[in-house]
């Protein structure tokens, strides 16, 4: 699903400057949205059916026009917020703590004191080095930005984190990893629309709409 519309919209998208993809804060509503009713991946798929005929139909409209009404500043705060709340939605995960109870965003800085003491010394000390390395690369890509592999700092930091994982074998010292994977696609299949689930899924789609419009934007 992360794969295939990044590939179509390569082909026919008319904007050679738009990054499309599934972006950080689009994954952190859709996770919101999904658990608050412990919904299902058919949910899921509709969900983002309903996006994609919403934003089809806005590119029908011509609803662009929308751009002029939004400030820099309000782009800018935008942009600040986004980078906020996934520092906020990943502090327990860079520290290796356990998942926090569902609550709000600036609540989790309190369960992060709470359970300091549990903090996991080889997931904080991986996490960060991770954000260093990126931190490295981002400014050397500044300096000589001829040198097109500086900008691959994402995925080498990911290669090496797997390579560094793999040959010292560091899930066996504590440090979560993905795990198996299973082999093959799912079978596709229509999932079943009905009004209950029109009913639950449209207030999200309508927000997942609008925010991944001014992301895109911004």
């Amino acid at each position: 699903g992360g794969i295939i519309p990044p590939l179509i919209y390569s082909i026919f998208g008319s904007s050679y400057h738009l990054s499309v993809g599934p972006v950080s804060i689009i994954c952190v509503m859709l996770e919101y949205i999904l658990r608050d009713n412990n919904y299902s991946v058919e949910d899921a798929i509709v969900l983002s059916f309903f996006v994609g005929i919403f934003l089809i139909l806005m590119g029908i409209v011509r609803w662009g026009f929308m751009e002029n009404s939004l400030s820099r500043p309000v782009l800018s705060g935008f942009i600040a917020g986004i980078a906020i709340i996934v520092v906020i939605e990943q502090t327990d995960k860079l520290l290796g703590l356990p998942p926090p109870p569902k609550t709000s965003y600036f609540s989790k800085f309190g369960f992060v004191f709470e359970h300091i003491d549990k903090i996991h010394p080889l997931t904080t000390a991986f996490a960060f080095s991770s954000i260093i390395f990126l931190a490295v690369l981002i400014y050397f890509s500044r300096l000589y930005p001829h040198l097109l592999i500086l900008k691959g700092g994402a995925f080498f930091s990911s290669l090496f984190g797997i390579v560094l994982t793999f040959s010292l074998r560091l899930d066996e010292e504590g440090l979560d990893i993905l795990g198996e994977i299973k082999n093959g696609f799912p079978v596709p299949h229509l999932p079943q629309l009905t009004q209950d689930r029109f009913q639950r899924l449209l207030p999200g789609a309508i927000s997942l709409v609008v925010i991944g419009f001014i992301e895109s934007l911004s």
